[in-house]
This record gives C-alpha cells, structure tokens and sequence, in this order.
C-alpha cells in the first residue's frame, strides 16, 4: 500500500527541517507516541536505530525506526517495523521561490503474513487519513511557532 500527498508550509526549508529533525518535537505533532528510545548509531544519521512506542487505542505498537537516507535539508527516508508490517518513508522538503517549503511524503506499507495483508486492505483509509492528519499538526504547530 502505498500513501503519497504534500503540504506546503509557510516557512522557510531550514527551519522545517530543524523542527522536523529535533526529537524534542515528536511527541507534540504525533500524539499517541509515548517513547522514544535511541538504540544504536549515530543520532538522525544513516544507520541509526530508535524504538518507538506508541499507545493506539489502549495497545501499545512498538516500532524500530532505521534512518536510511539523510540529505540535510531537503530529504530524511526511514524505515518503520513491527512485526506485523514494515512502513517505508520518504521526507522531501522542497525550497519554494516564495521562501515557503514543500513537503513531499512517500509512504509504502508492506504488511507481514496473509492475516495483516487482509487487515490492510480494511485499514487503508484510515492509514491515509493518520498519516495526513499527523502532517498537518506538524504544519499547524510549525506555523504557529510552536516547534523548536
């Protein structure tokens, strides 16, 4: 499955990407995570691993995130897994003439197991709408200066 959409967010590509790349802002535009544990790597570079903890709906979802790609400050691509599936994702952050940035997202869920490939054909939309709605707290608080 594969889920794609930009935003274009008033404010310059630097400090979009200074927000989106400090760790400290995690939790304020996505907030069922509850933890986030470095594990091994270099912090944000190539290599490095996190284990993300998530509360959805009274069940924990523990993902461990692996920085695949780091362009600073147009591109971070990462992979998410479970056990239940592995989420690929691909940040481009685009310099507008108007000194706005564009972010592009390029998500592919791969789902694990004949069980989790049936739910993800139930739980497309709401995937779709997750993602997009965590983009638009990050636009929102980003905008309004509430990201360091």
């Amino acid at each position: 499955m594969r889920v794609q959409h930009s935003l274009e967010l008033d404010a310059p590509r630097d400090a979009v990407w200074k927000a989106f790349d400090d760790r400290g802002n995690l939790r304020k535009w996505q907030p069922t995570l509850v933890e986030c544990e470095h594990v091994a790597g270099a912090p944000g570079r190539p290599g490095a691993q996190s284990r993300l903890t998530f509360l959805e709906d009274g069940r924990r979802i523990v993902l461990l995130e692996t920085i695949v790609r780091r362009d600073e400050p147009s591109r971070l691509d990462g992979t998410y897994d479970s056990p239940m599936a592995r989420n690929t994702v691909h940040n481009t952050f685009v310099e507008l003439p108007d000194g706005r940035t564009r972010w592009e997202v390029d998500a592919t869920f791969e789902f694990r197991g004949l069980v989790m490939r049936v739910v993800g054909l139930f739980v497309r939309g709401a995937i779709r709408k997750r993602m997009l709605a965590d983009n638009l707290r990050f636009k929102a608080l980003l905008e309004q200066g509430a990201l360091s």
